[in-house]
This record gives structure tokens, sequence and C-alpha cells, in this order.
């Protein structure tokens, strides 16, 4: 299977990259800085994209791809597509007054392929 997956650099993206490519899947990993992927394997292509930026996501999502989201949430446990910025010492990047976009995470349901005998 051809996995896409956004922010690959972080903790989760990173979870979800090494898990993919042990169980044999292809893997795109998308980071606003490829660099940061720390794992090498032959069946990984690391790639530069933002998620804020809808068309560097759409250059390396193909139609045979499944994308998965690495994407952290802010300290409300709200998804932000709010570019990052650094905050004064003591106070949290949340502080700020910049508007965020705020997506409700779908929720995923899974069906079990049905079963034809015993």
């Amino acid at each position: 299977m051809n996995l896409t997956v956004l922010a690959a650099s972080g903790r989760t993206g990173n979870a979800l990259t090494r898990q993919a490519l042990e169980r044999g899947h292809t893997v795109t990993a998308i980071a606003r800085d490829p660099g940061r992927i720390d794992l090498d394997h032959p069946n990984l292509r690391k790639v530069a994209g933002d998620v804020s930026d809808p068309a560097s996501i759409a250059a390396v999502v193909d139609a045979d791809s499944v994308v998965l989201s690495g994407l952290g949430t802010d300290a409300r446990g709200l998804f932000s597509t709010a570019p990052r910025r650094s905050s004064p010492p003591g106070r949290g990047a949340s502080s700020g007054s910049a508007p965020t976009a705020r997506v409700r995470p779908p929720t995923l349901r899974v069906r079990a392929p049905a079963c034809s005998g015993r």
C-alpha cells in the first residue's frame, strides 16, 4: 500500500511512518524540513511540504495514496494550521493573538471485512 504521512518529523508522524515501513508499506513522509525525519528505509521517500500550503501537499499525494496525519493539536486539543512562531519566555505558543483555523478530527470507523466461510 502507498501511504503518505503528514507531519512525519514529529513524534506521532514518526511513529506512523516507522510502523508502516515495518509492515512493508511504501511511505511518502512529508515534513516542512525532511532532514528532521530520522528514519532511513528503501521504501521511504522524504518530501518537503507544509500543511498550511495545500498546493505543496497536493503535489505529492497521488490517487493511489492513503493519507495519514501526524498533525498535533494546540493546548485545547484542537488542530491548528496557524504558522508556528516563537513565543516569549514563559508564555505558551497559543497565548498570542494570531488567528488559527480550528478543525475537529473526524471520527474513524473501521469495518472488518466480511467472512465468506468458516
